[in-house]
């Protein structure tokens, strides 16, 4: 899909408070960088805690999320 597309997903609140739908945009390599950035600040613990031991994720974003891991929520 492309980034425009991805976008428009993120955008719609259908499709952005599923946790399923949020780690599927953040594994796609066209995800824009600073959108999975954003994206990462949507994410619950248990959600960041499985994507920092994801080796499909763009090592920015996984960085993020181990950032995110440390502070507390």
């Amino acid at each position: 899909a492309s980034a425009a597309v991805l976008e428009l997903v993120l955008g719609a609140k259908r499709w952005s408070c599923r946790p399923a739908v949020r780690r599927a945009l953040l594994r796609n390599p066209a995800l824009p960088e600073a959108t999975g950035l954003r994206l990462v600040g949507m994410l619950n613990r248990s959600e960041l805690r499985e994507l920092g031991r994801d080796p499909a994720l763009a090592g920015v974003i996984v960085a993020a999320v181990r950032r995110r891991l440390q502070q507390p929520m």
